[in-house]
Parts: C-alpha cells; structure tokens; sequence
C-alpha cells in the first residue's frame, strides 16, 4: 500500500521544468493541500516567486547603483 500510495507524489511537470523552480517553495505536499492534488500547481505560489525574483532584482540594482540598502 505505501509503496503504490507513495508513486502518486510527484511534482507537476509545469513546476518541475520551471525557470523559477530554485525561488519556489511549493512541493507535491503544498500541491496536494493548496490545490487537492499532488501534481496540481498552487498558482499563487508562481505568483511569490515571480515577485520574489522581481525584488531581487531591484535589490540588486540598487547594490549595482551604490544605493544603501541595509537600512531597511
């Protein structure tokens, strides 16, 4: 039983080849209580980690530019 129940955990293929996948905090768990699947894609977290990497970006740029940045 564990062993067939354990083959239905995968991550969905979508989050697995993404480009953002090493910001990412989902897994198949998170999939499964987000979304009811395993291989489901919670879409809010594409969402953080497109927004994560916007702020590191601008964290960057700023760092780039000789901005202070650790005031904050």
């Amino acid at each position: 039983y564990i062993v067939e129940e354990t083959g239905k955990i995968l991550l969905n293929a979508k989050c697995s080849t993404c480009h953002l996948r090493h910001l990412c905090r989902t897994c198949a768990a998170s999939a499964l209580l987000e979304a009811g699947s395993y291989d489901a894609v919670p879409e809010y977290m594409c969402r953080y980690a497109e927004e994560s990497l916007r702020l590191l970006r601008e964290e960057w740029e700023k760092l780039q530019n000789g901005q202070d940045i650790s005031d904050r």
